[in-house]
């Protein structure tokens, strides 16, 4: 589900230049420019010397989940299409070398697509593939012959290489932090499989470093970006190497392709065909959920993994992958910790602004004045109250706590082991450092706590436990 974005109006005025928050009016505007919009044929084109320029084409310029194909447009009008299979579809960015004797171009492929592939085009043979890896490469900008880009690993973070685009080859021009590697850490392994409509699935499972099958682990999911190096997840507020070393196995999930992408029957033409195709009957949440289970039962099979102590967090729209998990897989959960606020019906539409909440009854909400019943029964936090107790930690940013607000209050008013941080002048993504230090303690606290049953032994830290000690009693109360 969507996340409300503060949007800005840019101009030129006699002073210069004009930022403000952009006005209602503005942003209805915007919206409805954007769910209006079709799919266009021509994607992308990149100029080349000598009149030729390389195109990504949409195969039907009617659909947004068409096929995406690789033409080269000559001087002399002609076209010529790429027909081999790296060609069609997931290409990132393209470059030509040598004026135009040669195109080099990124793409995603592979299961899921996990994988980065650079290919190398003469115009007159099958592509060559010069690099595939599950490493991240980006901000490639090309330099004579060689591509210098960003690159990170699951368990190396970022540097600046440079990549030989005949051969692949690699080699490190920067590595501003030399002293990672010294560090141990725990393992990696990529898992992958499917979820219940097919979609292909994957995310890293990090174990701690003296890991014994003889002895069961929690498991702590973070979400819902695993591709690079592995830092907190999405909005990095969960730290998964610190969490490893901590005694917790932690499954890196990558979020599925989105619902819409496999309808193939052409009727998904605008951005707002793809958000209703998605929100119908919770399509799109359905299919997240589906991954999220499926996964954490393939990590669970193959051993060491205590089932009964299996934690969950997430921001934005992890958030909404916890809630919809907490109704829909009760009692799966141990502990949650999330950073944006549960979506419920009165502070989604009212809180989140009149435009967003004009988007959401487009895709299918419904509006305030209609019956919310049988819409949120499946996903409503006030609406299951009932089917679950498990406590739950909220890290919210002053921009957006008030969205946080309702859910919360439900949940206190209920009895349920909750408690809720608010971190000013902070934004969607927490920006300070030691905001984000103290996000990151806490979390660790909060999960050795609920799931290892282990406290800090500070004395600065007492009446957290205190308070955390006096919800465990409370859960016990809870049905």
């Amino acid at each position: 589900m969507p996340f409300p974005k503060a949007l800005f109006k840019l101009g030129l005025t006699a002073s210069g230049t004009d930022l403000r928050l952009a006005t209602i009016e503005e942003i209805s505007e915007r919206v409805e420019r954007q769910d209006d919009r079709t799919s266009q044929a021509l994607v992308r084109s990149v100029p080349g010397s000598k009149g030729l320029a390389a195109q990504l084409v949409r195969r039907d310029r009617t659909s947004l989940s068409s096929p995406i194909d690789l033409w080269i447009q000559h001087a002399d009008g002609r076209r010529q299409r790429c027909n081999d299979p790296a060609c069609t579809s997931g290409i990132q960015n393209m470059w030509w070398i040598g004026g135009a004797k040669r195109l080099l171009f990124l793409r995603r492929a592979g299961w899921g697509n996990s994988e980065l592939q650079i290919y190398s085009w003469d115009m007159k043979s099958a592509p060559k593939a010069t690099l595939k890896t599950e490493d991240l490469i980006t901000g490639c900008e090309l330099a004579s012959d060689t591509l210098i880009c960003l690159h990170e690993a699951s368990n190396q973070p970022r540097r600046i290489i440079r990549i030989n685009s005949g051969s692949g080859a690699r080699t490190i021009l920067f590595d501003p932090n030399p002293s990672f590697r010294r560090l141990q850490m725990g393992g990696v392994k990529r898992l992958r499989w499917k979820n219940s409509i097919g979609i292909e699935c994957f995310g890293d499972l990090v174990l701690p470093q003296k890991h014994s099958n003889q002895s069961k682990i929690p498991l702590i999911v973070v979400q819902y970006l695993t591709r690079g190096f592995l830092r907190g997840g999405v909005g990095d507020e969960y730290p998964i190497f610190p969490l490893a070393e901590q005694g917790f196995a932690v499954l890196s999930l990558q979020r599925p392709a989105d619902y819409y992408m496999t309808i193939k029957d052409g009727s998904i033409r605008t951005a707002l065909d793809a958000r209703t195709s998605n929100q119908r009957d919770w399509n799109d949440r359905r299919s997240v959920h589906s991954a999220l289970m499926n996964g954490i039962a393939l990590v669970e099979s193959h051993g060491g993994i205590d089932t009964d102590r299996v934690g969950i967090t997430g921001l934005s729209d992890g958030v909404s992958t916890v809630q919809f998990a907490l109704v829909n897989a009760p009692g799966r959960f141990a502990a949650a910790s999330i950073s944006t606020g549960f979506q419920e019906p009165k502070s989604t539409q009212i809180y989140g602004g009149s435009a967003w909440a004009k988007q959401l009854i487009a895709m299918g909400y419904p509006p305030l004045n209609h019956d919310q019943t049988h819409f949120w029964s499946t996903t409503s936090i006030e609406r299951n109250v009932d089917k679950f107790s498990l406590p739950i930690l909220m890290q919210i940013s002053d921009n957006e706590y008030l969205m946080a607000m309702e859910s919360y209050g439900i949940l206190k008013a209920n009895n349920r082991p909750t408690e809720l941080y608010i971190f000013p002048n902070e934004n969607h993504i927490k920006n300070g450092p030691a905001h984000r230090f103290a996000v990151y303690e806490r979390n660790i606290d909060w999960f050795k706590f609920w799931l290892k049953h282990e406290e800090d032994p500070s004395a600065k830290k007492k009446s957290t436990y205190d308070r955390w000690r006096a919800m465990a009693a409370q859960k016990n109360l809870a049905p």
